[in-house]
């Protein structure tokens, strides 16, 4: 526990840079919820939402009241889903064949593309479970190759820009702030 910094400033850092290195942008509003158990005016619990320009949303949750250390990302595609988990030595990245298609309904007319199912009658939701993937990848150390780091200063700067409207929205009651403005 520590008293200069609450949980979101202590813990969120890593999972914002993660979030912007796989999108390659920057979200365009954040919103943060902040609750107080052990110290008062220290959040020891954060949800911290990011929203970006293209619909894509993005939820971290920190805390230092869990049991047990969680580094774990999920992405969820349109047809496939990855998993990240930083805390496993043996299967950090998974690829999951998972989602849910949208089919015709038998004796509903016939349709060409996915954006003419335009009623529930004409298509049924149904759970796709396929194969999963767990890929070898090799991680370099830049240092050693003399090579600048794929998260450098200018991506730190984003983070507490992130970290800075965070802590703004919870001083608001988790309104959410507008990036794009500030």
């Amino acid at each position: 526990m520590r008293r200069d910094v609450n949980a979101l400033w202590n813990l969120a850092p890593h999972d914002i840079s993660i979030a912007l290195r796989w999108l390659k942008k920057e979200p365009v509003r954040v919103c943060a919820r902040g609750y107080t158990y052990l110290q008062a005016g220290v959040e020891d619990v954060v949800y911290l939402d990011l929203e970006f320009d293209d619909g894509v949303a993005v939820h971290i949750h920190v805390s230092w009241l869990d049991p047990g250390k969680v580094r774990r990302t999920t992405v969820v595609g349109s047809r496939k889903m990855v998993g990240y988990d930083d805390a496993s030595t043996e299967a950090k990245i998974q690829v999951f064949d998972k989602g849910i298609d949208r089919e015709p309904v038998a004796g509903a007319p016939a349709y060409a593309s996915l954006g003419e199912f335009d009623s529930f009658g004409k298509f049924q939701l149904t759970q796709r479970a396929g194969d999963l993937l767990i890929p070898k990848i090799d991680f370099v150390d830049c240092v050693s190759e003399q090579r600048r780091p794929l998260t450098d200063g200018e991506s730190g700067l984003r983070v507490v820009r992130i970290l800075e409207a965070g802590t703004e929205s919870l001083r608001q009651g988790g309104i959410a702030v507008d990036l794009v403005t500030r």
